[in-house]
């Protein structure tokens, strides 16, 4: 290749270079090299940008994911309420008390067929729909003879003036020693079995609750969610705890039906003669006992200004042990006080004829001082009703143990604590509402 040829060429590589510098100094390089820079200037702004907007939405988001989560738990606690867990045992009948308990029982009422929310008479049963009640409203007392015991009665005279219609009579040994000491052994072997597991203690108000644990020095503050669902019943726990508080401090009360053994038809005719107190208008027969320290406040067995005719006429109570000291059952309105004694029979009305509460039937049970006192007691209706005298069927709240017992607490300065063996609707909050149409 000639001089010439190499320095064109020569020329043309510096030209190809000079041409690049060129190139890269115009504009439009430039602008080739500064784009990547731009997106990402782009980029962080963008970022800054997302991060002030959740910043500034945060608290409306985190309150619509709140809003989503409430329905979702409502909505799944309606489904619970509609489907009870199917594996969670409820309470069971509890065994039958009483003399000779191991006798046919009586027919308990259809659970099925019996629905407290019923509101009209045409869904009850046709045996309910075509019951006739009887009214009873008179209490009259004489002397009868039983198994060769001569038992007249005694009236025992108001010592204070009044024109109140309540009588108060008694029988001395209208039970025998030996009823006396089987229905002891029969209640005290059946409280120490239900015993084995501590009670749900049920309210009759929050204000009640909180007046027992002021009574008991402890400062802690509760409110009706306290309650288990639907009742003014504690948890277990809580009511493990309320136990020891107050320790145990409470009667003991088992109950037992007529027919479900021998000896209630033979309790119930001995009545009947002696009193003229219909069996039809009686209601279960209760052993209750009061261990050292424990009475109960003064109440009446019927509801003052009540408007039910379907309430307690007559009681009548009968000791079943001798007390050392303490125990007597005392009218203080009447200026009458009883002692009691083995076998001693206490009768009296409630209510005048007209079916309203004499509010000078007011009574107590004096503390125990020595000793421990037992009764067994039955109430008389003045106005029968289709399950007077038959054992109901159980609530199925609050949810509990099988054989799991109950004490109820009720008006603060009318009433006490009581253990029983059976439950009743007195602690489910809409009983209120069905009550009357109870049957």
């Amino acid at each position: 290749m000639t001089k010439a040829g190499k320095a064109v060429k020569r020329k043309g590589k510096g030209e190809k270079g000079q041409d690049i510098a060129q190139q890269n100094g115009s504009p439009e390089a430039k602008s080739k090299l500064e784009s990547p820079r731009s997106h990402r200037r782009y980029l962080i702004l963008t970022l800054i940008l997302l991060v002030v907007l959740c910043f500034l939405l945060y608290p409306s988001i985190s309150s619509l994911i709140n809003s989503m989560q409430e329905v979702r738990h409502a909505s799944e606690k309606r489904e619970n309420e509609k489907e009870p867990d199917k594996d969670l045992k409820l309470k069971e009948t509890p065994p039958e008390s009483g003399p000779d308990a191991h006798e046919k029982k009586t027919e308990k009422l259809d659970t099925g067929k019996l629905n407290l929310k019923q509101k009209s008479t045409k869904e009850l049963p046709e045996e309910v729909r075509n019951f006739k009640p009887t009214v009873l409203d008179k209490l009259v007392a004489k002397k009868i003879f039983a198994d060769g015991r001569r038992l007249p009665p005694i009236e025992l005279l108001h010592q204070k003036p009044n024109n109140s219609s309540v009588r108060v009579y008694l029988f001395d040994d209208f039970l025998s020693e030996a009823e006396c000491d089987g229905l002891r052994t029969v209640h005290d072997r059946h409280v120490e079995e239900t015993s084995k597991l501590n009670p749900v203690i049920c309210f009759d108000s929050i204000s009640t609750l909180r007046r027992h644990i002021k009574d008991a020095k402890k400062k802690i503050k509760v409110t009706p969610r306290d309650f288990t669902q639907g009742t003014t019943c504690l948890n277990t726990s809580f009511s493990h705890e309320f136990k020891d508080w107050i320790r145990a401090n409470w009667s003991y009360s088992t109950a037992f039906y007529p027919g479900e053994s021998r000896f209630s038809k033979v309790f119930a005719a001995r009545v009947e003669q002696a009193t003229a107190l219909k069996s039809e208008n009686g209601g279960k027969f209760q052993i209750t006992s009061y261990p050292r320290g424990i009475g109960y406040k003064t109440h009446t067995d019927c509801v003052l200004n009540g408007q039910d005719k379907r309430d307690r006429f007559a009681t009548i109570l009968v000791y079943l042990q001798d007390v050392a000291k303490g125990g007597e059952t005392k009218f203080p309105e009447l200026g009458i006080w009883v002692k009691p004694k083995k076998g001693r029979a206490l009768v009296w009305n409630n209510m005048n004829a007209k079916g309203e509460c004499e509010p000078l039937s007011v009574h107590n049970a004096a503390v125990v001082e020595e000793g421990h006192k037992y009764i067994i007691q039955r109430w008389f209706y003045y106005k029968s009703f289709y399950s007077l005298g038959r054992r109901p069927p159980e609530p199925h709240l609050p949810l509990r143990q099988p054989g799991q017992p109950r004490v109820s607490c009720d008006e603060y300065e009318n009433g006490s604590c009581r253990w029983y063996d059976e439950w009743n609707y007195e602690h489910i909050i809409d009983y209120e509402q069905t009550k009357h149409t109870l049957i």
